[in-house]
């Protein structure tokens, strides 16, 4: 920009002001010099949108920054993160609070069918005025809505945003009409970057992480290990009797009792902690900085918590208990990732083997049951 300002202020541009400002030079220069500052923005905008890491962090930088430009009355993500059995997750702002949904979406069907045909951003009148399902645009009307930005996939509809109507000041002017489509489109496409790793790195059926990704982080902290000279502990836990719940309830009842048991995992470990479906019915996880104590600890403590877990089934009451099998290392006991797991393996076949519901630690030419650490 500071071409423009050195030419305006030039001693040939004053000496013709009435010529050139007669010609509407002078507005071209300084439309275009805003022109230039917007999509300054825009970039700097679309840079730290493509550097949020997750859904929540990019709902959290796109609610502060629309919220320095104008409030709309509701904003509204509607995302579908995992597989088609999922409902969307909606995450909706009233006057840019966090609130429960007046028009929670759980269903993309509807909105899918007319999106594929029509993608790109679409003020609701023309929406509601197109789309084959009425239902579809009455379901939003809670919402106040004025824009909806569909978050397209490459064979499905991820989700949408929703912008409602301004509380102040009237109508969307033009320019704000065009940052917000700009600046969501970018949203909406890094959003599908999020889904597609996620997906890349997620078991579809308990929404934990998969063995690759396990693998992943399992490299990372030990080569911390190394560096650090800190410990690390693995857990490799198995359902007791499984075969027998699926034989005698059937499979989809395995599937809910697997669903139960990875919810039941992410609450009782630490965010930092990695927890993976391994296979089946056995679960890994990852204590990184893990003392040998702290990993007894949490072992016993999700022995005990599946152990009073209820999952309700077809008027049935399920319960289950798992094995464990624990593996701690530290700089003196190193090996290779697979070594370290297959450790931890022999410690669970261990626990199978002396009643199951137990915790059993590993040590090298050693394995033992624990009833406690002292």
């Amino acid at each position: 920009m500071k071409y423009v300002d050195d030419f305006m202020k030039s001693p040939e541009a004053i000496k013709h002001y009435d010529l050139l400002n007669s010609l509407g030079i002078f507005n071209y220069l300084a439309n275009s010099k805003r022109r230039i500052h917007d999509l300054e923005e825009l970039l700097s905008d679309a840079i730290e949108i493509f550097n949020q890491d997750s859904g929540d962090s990019l709902i959290e930088y796109i609610t502060s920054n629309l919220v320095d430009r104008f409030v709309p009355s509701f904003l509204q993500f509607v995302l579908k993160l995992h597989g088609d059995d999922q409902k969307p997750r909606t995450i909706c702002y009233h006057n840019l609070k966090r609130v429960e949904s007046p028009a929670p979406i759980h269903s993309l069907e509807a909105y899918n069918r007319y999106f594929s045909a029509y993608p790109g951003t679409i003020s609701f009148s023309l929406f509601e005025y197109s789309v084959q399902s009425k239902a579809a645009a009455q379901q939003l009307k809670p919402l106040n809505p004025e824009i909806i930005i569909p978050i397209s996939g490459p064979d499905e509809l991820y989700g949408m945003i929703i912008v409602g109507k301004k509380i102040v000041d009237g109508e969307y002017s033009d320019e704000e009409i065009i940052y917000i489509d700009r600046l969501l489109k970018f949203a909406s496409l890094s959003f599908q970057n999020v889904i597609h790793y996620r997906s890349s790195v997620t078991d579809f059926k308990t929404q934990l992480y998969n063995h690759s990704f396990f693998q992943k982080r399992l490299s990372e902290e030990l080569a911390k290990v190394q560096r650090h000279d800190n410990s690390i502990s693995i857990l490799l836990l198995d359902i007791d009797h499984f075969k027998q719940l699926n034989d005698l309830h059937g499979h989809l009842a395995g599937d809910k009792v697997l669903f139960h048991l990875s919810r039941n995992l992410e609450h009782a470990l630490r965010q930092e902690d990695v927890i993976a479906r391994f296979g089946g019915e056995e679960f890994i996880i990852l204590l990184p900085e893990s003392s040998k104590e702290a990993a007894f600890h949490v072992a016993e403590r999700v022995r005990q918590e599946i152990e009073l877990m209820e999952v309700h089934y077809m008027e049935k009451t399920l319960k289950i208990t798992v094995s464990i099998g624990v593996n701690h290392i530290n700089s003196t006991r190193y090996a290779a990732p697979l070594k370290l797991i297959e450790q931890a393996d022999k410690a669970l076949y261990h626990s199978k083997e002396n009643g199951r519901n137990c915790v059993t630690f590993y040590k090298p030419g050693l394995l033992f049951k624990v009833t406690h650490i002292g």
